[in-house]
């Protein structure tokens, strides 16, 4: 049987489903990974738990299914958690995630200084959960971690990169950074100029449905697949259950309650909102 893998990379467990060639759900399996609360507002995990739980997931189901019939695997994953990877791609410390809380001054600077500019280019407004002012917190707090960084990821895409050597994202878990221009669709140079920030620490941007690469030899391996196994970004997880829900036009909305709870509805064109609602770019 030949048959697609979906990973969901999430703040409690990563959750695997396999799809055969009419789209039917044939089997499902998820593996879990420890959350670090070490000070008041921390809050963070280790890249390589989220690795290794996703080839848990990957094995099983291929041993249940068989590794000869698995095509391609698609990730998505939690918004703007910050992974950061040294000259040898590797994690230099634990990725901050989304709901840490220790930006605080980081989000104060943003908007005292520059708030209009960035929610005009952003579409939002600063807050702790973005990518953006963690990764001024780091620069602040932690330069010598700041100074070793090659490249800046999100949580999916360190499994990609794991699986295709590829270090990007896509378009939607772009959007969630506050980095990205989001109505040209690529990083925006002015925030990385006002900021003092390096872009070639940043991931190349793909489209969610682009081919990013293979899976490795080692994995196929592991997994006793055969052949070409392509790999793709997907996206971040609330514009994917936009989609897995239809939310692609203006007449269907979601209410979705998870670690976190967010209400999502279609734009078809950009609009400033001020700050006061979120805008990212969807995986269309």
């Amino acid at each position: 049987m030949e048959y697609v893998i979906g990973l969901d990379l999430g703040t409690g467990s990563i959750k695997g489903i396999a799809l055969d060639k009419a789209g039917e759900v044939v089997l499902k399996h998820s593996e879990s990974y420890p959350l670090y609360n070490n000070r008041d507002g921390h809050s963070e995990q280790e890249p390589e738990d989220w690795y290794n739980a996703s080839v848990k997931v990957l094995e099983k189901i291929t041993n249940d299914l068989g590794g000869d019939g698995l095509r391609a695997i698609s990730i998505s994953g939690q918004m703007h958690s910050l992974v950061l990877l040294d000259n040898e791609n590797k994690p230099i410390r634990r990725s901050i995630l989304w709901n840490d809380t220790r930006t605080t001054k980081q989000c104060e600077y943003i908007m005292n200084n520059f708030g209009e500019k960035v929610i005009e280019i952003t579409g939002n407004k600063s807050l702790e959960g973005f990518t953006l002012p963690k990764v001024l917190w780091v620069k602040e707090n932690e330069s010598g971690n700041w100074e070793k960084t090659k490249k800046f990821c999100l949580p999916k895409d360190y499994l990609v990169f794991k699986y295709t050597g590829n270090i990007c994202t896509d378009i939607s878990d772009a959007a969630g950074t506050q980095m990205l221009n989001i109505k040209e669709g690529k990083w925006s140079e002015e925030i990385a100029n006002l900021l003092d920030l390096d872009l070639n620490k940043y991931p190349k941007i793909y489209n969610s449905t682009e081919c990013v690469g293979e899976l490795n030899e080692e994995l196929r391996e592991k997994l006793n697949a055969k052949g070409s196994i392509k790999i793709f970004p997907a996206g971040s997880d609330n514009p994917c259950s936009a989609l897995g829900s239809g939310i692609i036009n203006k007449n269907r909305d979601l209410l979705s309650i998870g670690t976190s709870g967010v209400y999502l509805k279609y734009e078809e064109e950009y609009k400033n909102y001020g700050g006061k609602l979120h805008m990212f770019n969807n995986v269309l």
